[in-house]
C-alpha cells in the first residue's frame, strides 16, 4: 500500500528550460487534437447530408476515437506513468486501444474510397449505410474485446496477443496504404488526363495528391511504433522513462492531431460548414453574471468554488482508487471509479456552464450537445447501480459472490457509459422536439429508479442490517457498523435531496411550459446535483476506512515531501 500510495509525479522535473518545453509541448498537442477532433466530430453530426456519405462515418469514427486520445494524453503524456503489463499507472490497456480504434479507423476508411473509386457501382449496391456502420461497429467491439481478454489474461499472455496484433497491423498497414493507394493513385491519374481542363480537374488533382499526403503521414507516424512494438514484444529492446517522453508513441499523437486538418482541407463541404460555425460562434461570450453587486460576484465565486470542490475531492479519490490493487478487487469500488470519473467530468464542465453565461436548451448556440448533463447523468447512474449492487451484496452474500463477478460489474459499468452517449448521438440526430420527448421519457424512468433503489432498498437494507447489529454483543466494531448503516440513510437523503427536484423539473418542463432559468449557473435544480457530486467523495472517504486510511497516509507522504 506505501509503495502504491505515493502522489503522482509530472512528466519530467521541471528543472530545465528544455523539461518544461516538453511538458508545454506535451499538454498543447493534447489541446490540439481534442479540439480539432471535436470541431470535425460536431460538423459531421450535426449535418445530416454529411451524415448519409460513408466516408464522414469513418470520420466520425476516427474523430471520436481521436477525441479519446487527446483526452486521455493529459494523463499519460503529463504525468510520470507507463502503460506496461505491470505497471502500477497503467490504464489497464485503455489509453493504447483508443489509439488503436483510430489506426484501424482510417485503414477502414482508405479501402472503404478505393472501393468506391474502382468499382463505384459495385460499391453502391454493396456498402449499404448499414453495412458501414456494421463495420465500425465491428472494430469497436473488437478492440475492447481485445482489452478485456487482455485483462483476464497473465503479462506473458496479454504480451503475445499484443506482438501478434500489432504485427497484423503492420500488413494491413503495408498493403492498405502503400499497395492500394498507389494503385488508386494510378486510377485517378489516368482518369483526370482524360479530362478536360477546367478548376473541378485541378481540385481533383489536388485530391489525388492529398491521397499521398495523408498515407505518407500516416505511415511516418505508424510504422516506427509499429515495428518497435512488435520487436518489444518478442525480444528485449530499448524502453523509455514515460508514455510522454516516447518518441515512437508521440507519432502517432501528432498523426491524430493532423488527421482532422487532412480533412478539413480535403473536403470542401466540410471545410465551408467549419467556417459558417465559427462566424456563427464568433460573438464573444459573456460571464455567467455581469458583476455590478456584491452578490452577483460571490455567486460567480462560489460556482468556481463549487466547480474547483468536485474536481479535487473526485480526483484524490479516484487516484487513490486507481493506485490501490487490493481496493480494486472489491466491486463496491469500482462504481466508485465510475461515478469519481464522471463527477470529474461534471467538474471540469462547470468551468464552462457554471462561469460563462450559457444554456444548455435544445436550440441554444451555446449548448454542449447534451455532452455536459449527460455527465451528470452517469453519475446519477453510478450510485443507483452501486446502491443496487450493496443491497443485492447484503441480502444474498452467497447468490451475490457467484453472480457479480469482477467482469460482470464491469460490464454494468461499461454498459450505462455507453447507453449514455448511446443517447447523446441519437439526441443530437433528430429533431429537437423529438430529442425533448427522447429526454422527458428517460427522467421519467430515472425518478422511478431513484425511488425505487434510494428509498425501497435502503429503507429494507437498513432495517436488516439494523437486525442483524442486534443480535451482535456491544463492542467497538458494531458502533462502527451501526455508524455505517447511520450513513446509508445519509446518502440516500443527500442522493433523493439533490436530484428529485431536478427530475421532477425536467420531466414537467419537457411535456409542459414552465419557469426558466436565465443560465446554467443560476438554476437551483442544476446546482444541487453539483453540489451532491462534491459531497459524494466526502461520504466515500468517511464510510470506508481503507481508503480514509490510504488518503491520509499519502497527505502526510505529501507533507513530508515538501
Amino acid at each position: 500500500m506505501s509503495n502504491s500510495s505515493q502522489a503522482l509525479s509530472l512528466l519530467v522535473p521541471l528543472d530545465s528550460f528544455g523539461n518544461v518545453l516538453i511538458l508545454l509541448l506535451n499538454i498543447s498537442l493534447a489541446t490540439a487534437i481534442v479540439g480539432l477532433n471535436t470541431s470535425v466530430w460536431l460538423c459531421i453530426l450535426l449535418n445530416k447530408a454529411l451524415r448519409r456519405e460513408n466516408r464522414f462515418m469513418y470520420m466520425l469514427s476516427s474523430c471520436l476515437s481521436d477525441i479519446c486520445t487527446g483526452v486521455s494524453y493529459f494523463y499519460v503524456g503529463v504525468i510520470d506513468v507507463n502503460e506496461t503489463f505491470v505497471s502500477p499507472t497503467r490504464t489497464f490497456h485503455i489509453v493504447p486501444t483508443f489509439l488503436g480504434l483510430s489506426f484501424m479507423a482510417i485503414l477502414a476508411a482508405q479501402a472503404d474510397r478505393y472501393h468506391a473509386v474502382v468499382s463505384p457501382l459495385k460499391y453502391s449496391q454493396r456498402m449499404t449505410r448499414n453495412r458501414t456502420l456494421g463495420v465500425i461497429s465491428a472494430y469497436w467491439i473488437y478492440a475492447f474485446f481485445i482489452v478485456a481478454v487482455s485483462n483476464m489474461v497473465t503479462g506473458s499472455t496479454a504480451r503475445k496477443i499484443t506482438g501478434y496484433g500489432v504485427f497484423i497491423g503492420n500488413i494491413f498497414a503495408v498493403t492498405i496504404m502503400i499497395g492500394l493507394n498507389i494503385r488508386l493513385f494510378i486510377i485517378a491519374r489516368f482518369q483526370l488526363d482524360k479530362e478536360p481542363p477546367s478548376e473541378e480537374r485541378e481540385s481533383k488533382r489536388a485530391s489525388v495528391h492529398l491521397i499521398l499526403v495523408v498515407a505518407f503521414l500516416f505511415l511516418g507516424a505508424w510504422l516506427p511504433l509499429l515495428f518497435h512494438v512488435t520487436v518489444c514484444n518478442f525480444t528485449v529492446c530499448f524502453t523509455f522513462r514515460n508514455e510522454g517522453t516516447d518518441p515512437f508513441r508521440i507519432l502517432p499523437r501528432i498523426n491524430a492531431a493532423l488527421t482532422p486538418v487532412m480533412y478539413i482541407r480535403g473536403c470542401t463541404a466540410l471545410k465551408e460548414m467549419l467556417l459558417t460555425q465559427m462566424s456563427n460562434s464568433s460573438q464573444a461570450l459573456a460571464l455567467l453574471v455581469p458583476l455590478d453587486s456584491f452578490g452577483n460576484v460571490l455567486i460567480l465565486l462560489l460556482n468556481i468554488s463549487l466547480a474547483t470542490a468536485i474536481v479535487g475531492l473526485n480526483a484524490s479519490v479516484w487516484l487513490c482508487i486507481l493506485l490501490n490493487k487490493a481496493l480494486r478487487r472489491e466491486n463496491r469500488f469500482m462504481y466508485m471509479l465510475s461515478s469519481c470519473l464522471s463527477d470529474i467530468c461534471t467538474g471540469v464542465s462547470y468551468f464552462y456552464v457554471g462561469v460563462i453565461d450559457v444554456n444548455e436548451t435544445f436550440v441554444s448556440p451555446t449548448r454542449t450537445f447534451h455532452i455536459v448533463p449527460t455527465f451528470l447523468g452517469l453519475s446519477f447512474m453510478a450510485i443507483l447501480a452501486a446502491q443496487a449492487d450493496r443491497y443485492h451484496a447484503v441480502v444474498s452474500p452467497l447468490k451475490y459472490s457467484q453472480r457479480m463477478t469482477r467482469n460482470r460489474t464491469l460490464g454494468v459499468i461499461s454498459a450505462y457509459w455507453i447507453y449514455a452517449f448511446f443517447i447523446v448521438a441519437v439526441s443530437n440526430m433528430v429533431t429537437g422536439s423529438t430529442a425533448r420527448k427522447i429526454t422527458g421519457y428517460g427522467v421519467f424512468i430515472g425518478n422511478i429508479f431513484a425511488v425505487t433503489i434510494m428509498i425501497g432498498l435502503n429503507i429494507r437494507l437498513f432495517i436488516i442490517a439494523r437486525f442483524q447489529l442486534d443480535k451482535e454483543p456491544p463492542s467497538e466494531e458494531r458502533e462502527s457498523k451501526r455508524a455505517s448503516v447511520h450513513l446509508i440513510l445519509v446518502v440516500a437523503f443527500l442522493f433523493l435531496g439533490a436530484w428529485l427536484p431536478l427530475l421532477f423539473h425536467v420531466t414537467v418542463c419537457n411535456f409542459t411550459v414552465c419557469f426558466t432559468f436565465r443560465n446554467e449557473g443560476t438554476d437551483p435544480f442544476r446546482i444541487l446535483p453539483r453540489i451532491n457530486a462534491a459531497l459524494t467523495p466526502v461520504m466515500y472517504i468517511r464510510g470506508c476506512t481503507a481508503l480514509k486510511e490510504m488518503l491520509l497516509t499519502q497527505g502526510r507522504a505529501d507533507i513530508t515531501m515538501t
